[in-house]
């Protein structure tokens, strides 16, 4: 056993990194799994239009129009917030 102590990174994903692996899970069928990682960026990034545009871009590929709408309508206000 070692005297050194053992570091160990935390590595937090960024908006884009965790997108583009909600856009993977989405791509390959798998819709509900693509959803929670949405979600978690949109809890990460609240701020972000983007986020909202994705999750609802699964949501409406999932089947289920009513959520689809509510985020895109605030991916639109935010950034419009924005401009």
């Amino acid at each position: 056993m070692s005297s050194k102590r053992e570091s160990r990174a935390i590595v937090v994903p960024n908006e884009n990194e965790m997108n583009s692996a909600g856009y993977q899970l989405l791509n390959t069928g798998k819709e509900k799994e693509a959803i929670e990682v949405f979600k978690l960026n949109v809890e990460a990034f609240p701020q972000s239009g983007n986020t909202y545009d994705s999750l609802g871009e699964a949501y409406l590929k999932n089947g289920d129009k009513k959520l689809a709408i509510i985020n895109y309508k605030k991916s639109v206000e935010l950034n419009w917030i924005c401009k």
